[in-house]
């Protein structure tokens, strides 16, 4: 099959499962992400053997992924962080913390290199913010202290892997050979001028050629910006994944002022790219694996299983030490389980650069799977206890 043919069929069984499978298995609340990879792994090389991974799969890999975690930092809104810093400390530390820990012991336990549990325990560290918002939003506690505590601590969680990760990856496989000396001081440099001039540079530009009500100049701004400072700090040595978030960070600053323009990257990202992207991520995913008995192949229910019982209980004594009451507390930690964005471009990027196994690939996207629909399930039963 010709490398067009084959981006093609993937390009079309994405848009049939965006259209017919959310109509059909609406009941059951499976989210769309979860159905795109499961078809990947079912479609895929490792299963039915129908679609392959080539150089054009790749290429849509990376965008969606750049997409993704572009649109994480558009949702992260730092400034929900200035309040209530101590209690947010104690519950992003220890909800990090303990899921890390575990993640690492586990893997060195498997006999696993000191880098591949290293890898496993950042994974474990963040939480999916894009699971949790609409979470607090449909229990309608979004706006009170309780939601804006869960959403900041999982903020600082997300953040905090993303950077372990980038100096992960950089010390792993290097995109850059700059000295330590010459690549942070260079570093910060370009985050002044990321955070403090490109905004300024954006609203003169916007107010001097845009048109009233016409948002097509912004638009094509941003994605100058996007594209350009992607391509600068991939030549500087941070890696897509973090590049991608900071710049969503840093839009999202700007774009408050512009929702339309955020509703046609939410198109342009969620409409193609990024479901793509979920659909790629499952053809990474060897199913196979869960049949077959052996000591290597029984990481992966202990992976999952160990993800939720350390995000649950670290996140239920971290909401009682802080003074949430149990059922608060057992909301933080069913919510925290939650592992989407950050965990899939990780592991598809770890498996491009071949750190690791098919097995912990596998490990790792059935517990996005599994938490994606478990934790706000679990926590949806609690809040509705009398």
């Amino acid at each position: 099959m010709i490398i067009e043919e084959t981006a093609l069929i993937v390009l079309l069984i994405v848009l049939i499962v965006g259209v017919i499978l959310p109509i059909l298995l609406k009941k059951f609340h499976l989210p769309f992400a979860v159905l795109l990879i499961l078809a990947g792994a079912i479609l895929g090389p490792n299963l039915a053997g129908y679609v392959e991974i080539n150089e054009t799969i790749i290429f849509f890999g990376f965008l969606g992924m750049t997409f993704l975690m572009l649109m994480a930092g558009l949702e992260t809104d730092i400034s929900k962080l200035k309040k209530a810093k101590s209690k947010i400390f104690v519950m992003s530390s220890l909800n990090g913390f303990v899921p890390f820990l575990t993640g690492f012991l586990i893997m060195f336990l498997f006999d696993y290199s000191f880098t591949e549990s290293l890898l496993v325990g950042i994974v474990f560290i963040s939480s999916s913010v894009a699971i949790i918002v609409p979470v607090l939003e449909s229990f309608k506690v979004f706006d009170d202290n309780f939601g804006q505590l869960v959403l900041s601590s999982t903020l600082i969680v997300d953040i905090i892997s993303l950077v372990l990760l980038g100096l992960f990856f950089q010390n792993v496989a290097p995109l850059t050979n700059l000295s330590m000396w010459i690549y942070l001081p260079l570093l910060l440099f370009s985050l002044l001028v990321l955070f403090f001039i490109i905004p300024r540079i954006y609203n003169f530009t916007v107010k001097k050629t845009s048109k009233r009500g016409n948002n097509e100049e912004g638009l094509r701004l941003i994605l100058v910006i996007v594209i350009g400072s992607l391509i600068y700090f991939s030549g500087l040595g941070v890696h897509p994944i973090l590049a991608s978030f900071l710049v969503g960070l840093m839009l999202s600053g700007i774009i408050i002022k512009t929702p339309k323009i955020k509703e046609k990257l939410n198109v342009l990202g969620y409409g193609l790219f990024i479901p793509v992207f979920f659909f790629i991520v499952g053809m990474n995913m060897d199913l196979t694996l869960l049949s077959e008995i052996s000591f290597n192949n029984l990481i992966i229910p202990v992976l999952i299983v160990s993800l939720i019982a350390s995000k649950f209980v670290s996140g239920f004594l971290a909401g009682k030490i802080v003074g949430f009451s149990s059922k608060e507390s057992s909301i933080f930690g069913s919510i925290s389980t939650t592992q989407l964005t950050t965990t899939l471009a990780v592991i598809y990027t770890a498996t491009s650069l071949g750190i690791i196994d098919s097995t912990i690939a596998t490990a790792v996207i059935l517990i996005s799977i599994v938490t994606t629909f478990l934790g706000p399930t679990v926590a949806s039963m609690i809040i509705k206890r009398k």
